[in-house]
């Protein structure tokens, strides 16, 4: 599935997409893309019904999928070349991650259903 993650032009006030990224999943959807306050990493969220999500298996929240369908949380590198990190997020049933802010510290936070 490619990932199509949108960055601001300096002068738009329109989202521009200019990057797109790919990654080998099915049933994926991206609900929300944030960088950091620096522009170091990008963040993406969104919702997967796929058990083969590329997740940071060791350093996971979640490594494997918990109900037919669960939320997940991907930091990209910013060129979009390479996943640092991604894990699931959800429990048993059916779990949607909406939302991803990154605030002034750095601090993740994620929101959904």
């Amino acid at each position: 599935m490619l990932w199509f993650v949108p960055t601001l032009l300096a002068q738009s006030v329109t989202p521009v997409p200019t990057w797109v990224s790919y990654i080998p999943n099915t049933n994926l959807s991206v609900r929300d893309v944030h960088s950091d306050c620096a522009g170091n990493v990008i963040y993406v969220s969104g919702t997967t019904m796929s058990p083969d999500f590329p997740v940071s298996n060791a350093a996971a929240f979640q490594a494997t999928l918990g109900g037919n369908r669960d939320g997940y949380l991907a930091v990209l590198a910013p060129d979009l070349s390479t996943i640092l990190y991604a894990t699931f997020i959800g429990g048993s049933g059916s779990d949607n991650l909406r939302a991803c802010h990154v605030d002034n510290w750095g601090r993740v936070h994620a929101g959904g259903i």
